[in-house]
């Protein structure tokens, strides 16, 4: 058995008896480009939104007056009558908060360790905090080894990534001979 670090005692109990090719952890939960992803688009809602609000609040911040038109009508705004500005703020706010959400996930996700995969007979088990899914074999399309990471392909279209581990393509090649022992399996039935 292929293993990069101690398994979790309740997880040895659950394969215990089982013919286990590999055990390993994710050194991550998501793929960089996920993370990425999340931390660029996060920033620029979030720049875009604070520039907006600078230009449009900035001088009222400052200077604690703002002409404005609404209604089409010029409106003088101080801190008597700042209750016009509270819909416009909110909106503002609205933007910002859904910035923050996509930037504190993108981080969160940056940080976050991966799971457990457990090669077996029946399919690929995946084992993080305490929940445990086990995905056949007939599911998977093939497996590829990029650097440090497998790439699972389902047959759905969605990806498994088993990232930052040794040995890499060695892990890759026993799962698509997993996935070539379920196809021919699955045509010798039909």
């Amino acid at each position: 058995m292929i293993t990069n670090a101690q398994l979790p005692t309740d997880l040895q109990q659950a394969v215990s008896g089982e013919s286990v090719d590999f055990a390993l952890r994710s050194s991550r939960h998501k793929p960089k480009a996920y993370t990425a992803g999340f931390l660029g688009f996060g920033s620029c809602w979030t720049l875009f939104t604070l520039f907006f609000i600078a230009v449009f609040f900035g001088p009222f911040l400052l200077f604690g007056e703002l002409d404005i038109t609404i209604n089409g009508e010029p409106t003088h705004i101080t801190e008597n009558n700042i209750d016009e500005l509270l819909l416009p703020a909110i909106f503002l706010g609205i933007f910002v908060i859904i910035g923050l959400i996509l930037l504190i996930h993108g981080i969160t996700s940056a940080f976050a360790r991966g799971g457990w995969y457990i090669c077996l007979k029946d399919g690929l088990s995946y084992y993080r905090k305490g929940k445990t899914e086990l995905t056949q074999w007939e599911e998977f399309n093939s497996a590829e080894a990029k650097d440090k990471d497998v790439i699972l392909k389902l047959t759905t279209g969605g990806e498994i990534h088993i990232i930052g581990i040794p040995d890499a393509k060695k892990i890759a090649e026993i799962c698509q001979r997993h996935i070539n022992s379920a196809e021919s399996a699955e045509d010798q039935a039909t």
